[in-house]
Order: C-alpha cells, then sequence, then structure tokens
C-alpha cells in the first residue's frame, strides 16, 4: 500500500504523518494555506478523500449497532494475521503497512473483516484502531479495488485516530468517533 500524505494544518503550523515511524510531526510556521503543496490524489482515492471529508456522502452501513455478534471460532489464518498486525503496529508502523499491502483476501469485505477483527481481538477497540484498519484492508477481497485506510489527528490533542472507506462507506458501525479526527494520511 502506499501512504498518501493529506495536508493537515491548524492555527498556523503544518502537520504530517511520518511514513517510517507512524509518528505525527509538527511543521515550522505556515505563513499562507498555498504554502503546503502536496499533489492531491486522485481517481479512487481522491473520491475516497471527499467522502471523509463530507461523511453525510458516505453510504449508510445498516447494522444493529449492539449486536456485533459472535463470528466462527476461527479460521486459524485469520487469527494468526489478527496477532500479527496488532504486533506490528505495536512496533514497527511501516512493517504493519507493507505487511497489509500483502493483501490476502479471506473477507468478502472489509466490513466482514472488521467484525471479525472486533470479536477476536484482545484489549480496548479504540486503541486497536490501526491495527483493526491494516487488518480489513489487508483481508478484504474489495480492498484493492474499492477502499482506502485513513489516518487522522484530533487537533489540538494529537490523539490519532485509523479507519477505513470501502465502496462508499465507513466498514465500522461501531466507530462513531472517526468523524472528529482530520485525515493527515491515506493508505491505498
Amino acid at each position: 500500500m502506499k501512504l498518501h500524505a493529506i495536508p493537515c494544518q491548524w492555527r498556523g503550523r503544518s502537520f504530517r504523518l511520518g511514513g517510517w515511524s507512524g509518528s505525527l510531526h509538527s511543521l515550522t510556521e505556515v505563513a499562507e494555506p498555498s504554502a503546503v503543496t502536496v499533489p492531491s490524489p486522485t481517481g479512487k482515492c481522491g473520491a475516497l478523500l471527499d467522502m471523509c471529508h463530507d461523511p453525510y456522502r458516505l453510504n449508510p452501513t445498516r447494522v444493529n449497532r449492539d449486536a456485533l455478534g459472535e463470528m466462527s471460532a476461527g479460521d486459524t489464518a485469520a487469527d494468526r494475521m489478527l496477532r500479527r498486525m496488532v504486533w506490528l503496529c505495536r512496533h514497527k508502523f511501516w512493517l504493519a503497512c507493507g505487511y497489509a499491502g500483502l493483501g490476502r483476501g479471506i473477507f468478502p469485505d472489509a466490513f466482514e473483516a472488521n467484525r471479525y477483527f472486533r470479536s477476536h481481538a484482545q484489549g480496548d477497540q479504540d486503541t486497536l484502531c490501526l491495527p483493526r484498519a491494516l487488518f480489513a484492508a489487508k483481508t478484504s477481497r474489495r480492498f484493492a479495488e474499492a477502499g482506502a485506510v485513513f489516518i487522522g489527528v484530533f487537533l489540538p490533542s494529537r490523539q490519532m485516530h485509523a479507519w477505513v472507506i470501502e465502496d462508499g462507506r465507513h466498514v465500522d458501525p461501531w466507530d462513531g468517533i472517526w468523524i472528529n479526527y482530520q485525515p493527515v494520511a491515506m493508505l491505498a
């Protein structure tokens, strides 16, 4: 997957995501908003970014948000990928992105991959947003054609969050906070 930088400015400062570390970097004062020039994504990536900026354009995901439901006890390959993705995201951002780019379509779409992750991953799901998004990207059969992972920041706190948009919809109906984050990077 390729990392696309998305211009992000707040109170005269410019922010970007480090491609190796996954850390948010604050750049020097920016005189004018036009001083930060990053090419805008085109094609599929541009359309998904536009949807991210205007969430009302997204197709609704119709599911009972309270009924996550149990999924089968497990495809061992999916469980191994899930554990590996969580470990990689905690230790090596760039390697986790590279591993996610080696897609292996286990699930029909990112929604089902996301559901599987939520029902099998141990820990606080709010802090597992990056491994969940990268796992969905890796294991969805539709992702390469119709999806992107977004990484956003909530300023001024600099708190980060990751989510997936695929086929014109946010794939995680249990994630209600993504609209509070301004995208700084997209992986597609």
